[in-house]
């Protein structure tokens, strides 16, 4: 592995166990040895814990910070390169429907949910890609396609799209009720609670929240047995492809069912094999240049040429 530290223990919704790991090739320069995440949905026993002296580090919400602050520590801010979101469940008869999707977009206030509801200097988002994340020519993705949010915060527009959406389903908005899945942390039961309430007076729909750990949230996202839920995605890497690929209609991670042949072939032409190549190379530069004058990435493509490789190694 390439990373500085490797899994050593994995106890699923408990902890995970990291260890330096050796070969890392700044190895020397790593002053910590073990790392222990533990897995802990409530905020509350987390900023206990941490001013307990339970906990080394702790994330929390704005509410608390003063808690924190006020016994002595020093609080950080950063861009955690995460966007929360909605995922919808296209077989489901009412959020199948474009126009029902478009005016729950459009019923939905962000600004206010990230200043009054999240308030952890979260902004207010206008794509699926954060800000921040790469692009190309020393610009960020997000600077050189600007907002993909087409159905911004618009309550009179949310009317106008909810209308056309009855009326294709033969429907009023009393007919609808659809179930918001969210996980049980505070943060996730604070704003599902928020578009709970935004949603049934924006557009008069009907909606229960069902708050659930992570595991069950998983698995019921799995089997597609939910109507909508509240889903937060943060970038393994850096590149705005961490966040699109999962659209594509192939992907493991399209629990939304998602399918359309103008974004496949656009993912599909934006993406070619020699790019893995560049990000290889990159990633061993960025790791090993202190070390390594030059290097070269050779992507081999048969599958007996690969397999005869791999056995010879």
């Amino acid at each position: 592995t390439r990373a500085v530290y490797y899994v050593d223990s994995w106890q699923v919704d408990n902890i995970v166990v990291l260890k330096k790991n050796p070969y890392y090739w700044n190895a020397s320069a790593i002053a910590v040895d073990e790392v222990n995440v533990l897995i802990i949905p409530d905020e509350s026993t987390q900023v206990n814990m941490f001013l307990n002296g339970e906990l080394d580090i702790v994330d929390f919400s704005a509410e608390r910070q003063s808690a924190i602050e006020n016994a002595g520590f020093t609080t950080l801010s950063y861009n955690n390169g995460r966007t929360a979101y909605l995922q919808y469940n296209f077989t489901n008869r009412y959020l199948g429907n474009k126009y029902i999707r478009q005016a729950i977009s459009a019923a939905i206030d962000r600004q206010s949910l990230a200043e009054g509801v999240v308030r952890n200097g979260s902004t207010a988002a206008d794509g699926l890609v954060p800000p921040g994340l790469s692009g190309a020519d020393g610009k960020t993705f997000r600077e050189i396609v600007g907002s993909t949010l087409d159905y911004p915060y618009d309550s009179e527009n949310a009317q106008t799209l909810l209308q056309k959406g009855l009326d294709e389903l033969g429907i009023t908005a009393g007919d609808i009720s659809i179930t918001l899945l969210s996980n049980n942390t505070d943060q996730f039961t604070s704003v599902s609670g928020a578009l709970q309430q935004l949603l049934q007076n924006e557009l008069g729909i009907h909606v229960e929240v069902e708050t659930l750990d992570n595991s069950s949230v998983r698995t019921k996202r799995n089997n597609y047995d939910y109507d909508v839920v509240l889903l937060s995605w943060g970038a393994d890497w850096d590149d705005a492809t961490n966040f699109l690929s999962g659209y594509e209609h192939r992907a493991e991670d399209n629990e939304a069912l998602y399918y359309s042949e103008a974004f496949n072939e656009a993912y599909e032409k934006g993406l070619r094999l020699t790019h893995f190549g560049e990000v290889l190379y990159t990633m061993i530069m960025d790791d090993f240049g202190s070390v390594v004058d030059k290097c070269q990435v050779t992507l081999v493509t048969d599958a007996a040429k690969a397999k005869k490789i791999l056995e010879e190694r």
